[in-house]
């Protein structure tokens, strides 16, 4: 047997095209350096002439080389596997057979394995080229000479050292006992980490010494499929086995999967399944995990950016909702009446004055469960000193900060109490508020749901305004149909805090707060409200609200740009989801208070915009008008739906940017939609002005105004070659949404309701 100082093993499958071109690549070099050399070329049952190719190019050079042919094909790791069992060479390197060498690399390389060989493992660059041309390349640190193996791991996980195998060099003593995984994407990155565990210190080249090639046929270049989620997930598994310091492992977890959900292209089927088997190992290796771990909320930022952009939230919360620990044990109050749930997070300032407004209020009633969301302060300390004051509470850390929505759903979990409220750590309940819920509950047969009015506060805690809208309501039965109309209307507010649900609605209906969005609020608030049948109004204000909030002055981050819509997505998907149809009338809700909100955040943050921004909200706007099948009559019918276009088109004008968003709503472009409206709009108003509306005293009267106007109204329309297939739903939003309009134009339902 005639020792060599490096193998080089070559897999081989369909790559005919290629395999002279890698083994020229290698000829190149000088004759003394080759002597050193083994070439094994492993034939992985390749269908074309990769291997009849490879032997004539044997015959006719001086290369030490020889082929091992597979019976059945074994994927690249077990023709790896065949190679380095094969090997005579004191070290072992690998290189694909649609990739090849730098001219006299293989003679540089020998000569630093002349100079070291106490070294284990060598590290050297390489380019990557696609159509001929360099797409990227890599070249270690060099900063960095020499390193140990714990080092060098630690570098892999963080991705400071690519896994690929094919720019490294290893001793052969370093591979004893490792095996590259039969059939299975990602095999690099199951198979490097345990060699540079193995290896007691790691050697950089400063030099490229390989071309790698994007777009060849080798064994490792396959479209993406399902099995890509499938391996990824066993490879994590075996490194979780495999390597011993789990810090280093918790860095590889959440770096690589990061990493391949922001470059898969995913669809929803595939979200689940990654979704699943992320979910699974964290249940079973939680232990493994640095959930604290800057990479952690990268990645779980990473987790959620890919479900908002694919409309899958929910699938989320499997995930979140499980990584949590329980700081201080769950509360010994079996029965209560009512479950407060408060995230909390940096509120070291609040505890105190939050948990003083129930020192004063039957502990038998309820149980306070606080959700540390991971704080940078002093909160969790603060919080186990209210043990001794309450017998009532309970204290659930999550392992990451993951948002007030994940903290609740937490909460929510835990919770015991028939009915549940939510409240802010920031804010000041009522002294009386949990008495009153208890009587209202007795004395309305157990509600569905309590609303209650409330205060604003100023940052100093004066009085800054309340609820009057809730206090002037004139009944104090509601069905939920009616609150979510309310809550459309702006009469009642989307916040949960001021809400004392039943528990069962949550938990029946699989109502969960949407993770790490703002405006969690609004996309589960107003279909909890929904889901209810017996709805209580109080007016009596029994919570305190605290302008304490961060100010949109600090500045403007994407998720500001983009929240509001994801919210209205995620409460437009409930009520598509859940009800066997939205009608007319719910879906007008609906879009009455989606255009409310965006118009209210717009205004509020559209001086802040940068142009990107801006042109980002013009597309998310877009997108849901398109998700939610918005009618041209309904966008240029409603007050707020006109008057948020009109502000969002003009905005863009102003800041020099033309908003060609290539979208037409019935085939009308999107940029001509002001002007179309706007002529419109004038030509009903010069008509209404011929209206003499003091005439107009009961029913009878507005129906001779429209049957004399109808033809009218509906030339103008029709002169604007806009076909409407239900023209009086057209005029009715004319009728009951802007400001010019007469008075009994503006009733509920318009100048059509009389006619029916």
């Amino acid at each position: 047997m005639t020792n060599y100082l490096l193998t080089i093993i070559i897999p081989m499958y369909n790559v005919e095209t290629y395999i002279g071109e890698c083994l020229e690549s290698i000829l190149k070099n000088d004759v003394l350096a080759l002597k050193q050399v083994e070439l094994i070329l492993v034939d992985d049952k390749s269908p074309d002439n990769s291997k009849m190719i490879a032997e004539k190019f044997i015959k006719k050079s001086i290369l030490n080389a020889r082929i091992i042919s597979h019976e059945e094909n074994l994927g690249l790791g077990g023709a790896r596997n065949t190679g380095i069992k094969a090997a005579n060479g004191k070290f072992i390197t690998f290189i694909d057979s649609d990739d090849w060498y730098a001219e006299l690399s293989i003679e540089k390389i020998i000569a630093h394995l002349t100079k070291n060989p106490e070294v284990d493992t060598f590290v050297f660059g390489f380019k990557a080229i696609k159509n001929g041309n360099i797409t990227w390349s890599y070249l270690p640190d060099k900063s960095k000479h020499i390193i140990s193996g714990k080092e060098g791991l630690e570098d892999l996980s963080l991705d400071k050292i690519t896994p690929a195998a094919w720019n490294k060099i290893f001793n052969a003593e370093v591979l004893k006992n490792i095996k590259f995984p039969l059939h299975r994407y990602y095999e690099d990155l199951e198979y490097t980490p345990q060699a540079f565990q193995n290896s007691k210190d790691i050697l950089f080249l400063n030099e490229s010494y390989l071309f790698y090639r994007q777009d060849g046929n080798s064994i490792t270049r396959q479209d993406t499929k399902p099995k890509h989620i499938e391996d990824i997930s066993d490879v994590l598994y075996t490194l979780n086995e495999k390597i011993i310091d789990k810090s280093i492992f918790s860095n590889f977890f959440f770096n690589r999967w990061e990493y391949l959900l922001k470059s898969w292209s995913l669809n929803k089927h595939l979200f689940s399944l990654a979704i699943e088997r992320i979910d699974s190992f964290i249940c079973e290796h939680q232990q493994s995990l640095n959930f604290k771990s800057p990479l952690a909320k990268s990645f779980f930022n990473r987790l959620i950016t890919e479900a908002v952009q694919l409309n899958n939230l929910r699938e989320v919360n499997k995930i979140l909702n499980n990584l949590f620990s329980v700081v201080y044990p769950i509360s010994s109050h079996l029965t209560p009446l009512i479950s407060i749930i408060v995230p909390v997070f940096n509120a070291e300032n609040f505890i105190s004055k939050f948990t003083a407004s129930f020192t004063t209020q039957n502990p038998n009633l309820f149980e306070i469960i606080f959700v540390e969301d991971c704080s940078d302060d002093n909160s969790l300390n603060l919080l186990l000193n209210q043990k001794d004051n309450f017998n009532n509470i309970s204290i659930i850390q999550t392992l990451s900060n993951f948002g007030a929505g994940v903290a609740r759903n937490i909460g929510l979990r835990h919770a015991k109490g028939d009915y549940v409220i939510f409240h802010d750590i920031d804010d000041i309940p009522d002294e009386n508020l949990l008495e009153i819920a208890a009587s209202t509950i007795k004395e309305n047969n157990d509600p569905d749901l309590i609303i209650h009015p409330f205060s604003v506060l100023n940052s100093d805690y004066s009085y800054a305004w309340s609820s009057v809208k809730i206090q002037n309501l004139n009944k104090k039965n509601y069905t939920g149909s009616e609150i979510f109309e309310l809550i459309s209307d702006s009469v009642i507010n989307p916040a949960p805090w001021n809400k004392v649900f039943k528990r069962s609605i949550w938990l029946e209906n699989n109502i969960q707060f949407d993770p790490w969005i703002h405006h969690q609020d609004l996309s589960t608030i107003p279909y909890a409200c929904f889901k209810c049948k017996n709805v209580i109004i109080l007016d009596q204000k029994l919570y305190s609200y605290y302008l304490n909030k961060k100010g949109v002055t600090q500045g403007v981050s994407d998720k500001h740009v983009s929240s509001v819509f994801y919210a209205l997505t995620s409460l437009y998907e409930r009520f598509n989801k859940n009800e066997n149809e939205i009608d007319e009338f719910l879906k007008e809700q609906f879009l009455n208070l989606s255009f409310e909100n965006i118009a209210y955040n717009f205004k509020l943050r559209k001086d802040l915009f940068s142009h990107s921004q801006l042109n980002s909200f013009i597309q998310h706007y877009i997108d849901f008008i398109k998700v939610t099948d918005v009618s041209l009559t309904y966008l240029l019918g409603s007050k707020e739906a006109f008057t948020i276009t009109k502000t969002i088109i003009n905005s863009s004008i102003e800041n020099g940017i033309t908003p060609k968003v290539g979208y037409k709503i019935d085939e009308v472009e999107f940029e001509n939609l002001i002007l179309f409206q706007q002529n419109i709009d004038n030509q009903i108003e010069l008509l209404l002005n011929e209206i003499n509306t003091d005439e107009v005293s009961n029913s009878n009267d507005v129906n001779q105004i429209y049957l004399k106007k109808e033809k009218e109204y509906l030339s103008i329309i029709q002169q604007q070659k806009f076909e409407l297939k239900e023209k009086q739903n057209s005029i009715n939003w004319y009728a009951r949404t802007y400001e010019h309009l007469p008075k009994w134009f503006l009733k509920i339902g318009g100048i059509f309701r009389y006619l029916k």
